[in-house]
């Protein structure tokens, strides 16, 4: 039964490697994750960035088509002031001319506007466009490193994994049934130590009559309180 108890144990080892394997090989560390996000970000605003200064292009050149009909107007204003034959003519036609000067003046005002809206947008976007080169390159060599240290865990969890079917040869079918059944409700591990009369996964003490006849290795004993099967691992 020691021999049974010892690879059991073994196996155990195994399993639990594996498991944290498995945990490992799905997680991506917080620090690479706020990185993305830092990243993602700065991407986000530069891209609204460009979005802004794409409109206010856009807007600058249906402005500039409006001034220079507006300027075309303004010329045939003031020809058709020059060919008007009475007072009532003459202020109606003035009349449009200060009204195309107004408007002229209204739209050269927002085309300067938004040309230095456009200057300032430039000058962010160049220095969120740095921010975001860095922050992607410093994202994408902290991920390098650790699909590379996921690529070590993928071969160790292989390695394991043959380890595993070895090893399950070893223990008593009788044994390893029993063992899976306690290890599906005991969230992987149906085998606990029992170091200095106390059980290490559930902490509770254990009778020392049972920790004597755990001393013998000669049955499977379970612990009272979690029901793992215990295995004696004092230093003798």
């Amino acid at each position: 039964m020691r021999a049974a108890l010892n690879a059991l144990r073994d196996y155990q080892d195994v399993l639990v490697r594996i498991a944290e394997l498995d945990r490992l090989l799905s997680f991506v560390p917080d620090e690479i994750v706020q990185m993305e996000t830092d990243w993602k970000n700065t991407q986000a605003r530069a891209e609204e960035l460009k979005t802004r200064q794409e409109k206010r292009e856009k807007e600058i050149r249906e402005s500039e088509l409006k001034l220079a009909e507006l300027k075309e107007k303004e010329t045939k204003f003031d020809g058709d002031l020059q060919e008007v034959t009475n007072n009532k003519e003459y202020h109606a036609v003035l009349k449009e001319i200060d009204t195309a000067k107004k408007n002229i003046s209204v739209i050269e005002e927002d085309i300067s506007g938004a040309r230095q809206e456009i200057n300032e947008i430039e000058t962010e976007l160049a220095s969120c466009s740095e921010q975001e080169k860095e922050a992607k390159s410093k994202f994408d060599t902290a991920m390098a490193a650790h699909k590379a240290a996921m690529g070590e865990n993928a071969q160790e969890k292989g390695e394991k994994e043959l380890i595993r079917e070895k090893l399950a040869g070893t223990v008593p079918p009788d044994l390893r049934r029993k063992f899976d059944r306690i290890a599906a409700r005991r969230n992987g591990v149906g085998l606990a130590l029992c170091v200095s009369a106390v059980c290490q996964s559930c902490h509770v003490r254990v009778r020392q009559n049972i920790v004597d006849r755990l001393r013998r290795f000669d049955r499977i004993i379970t612990c009272e309180s979690c029901k793992r099967i215990l295995f004696f691992a004092d230093t003798e």
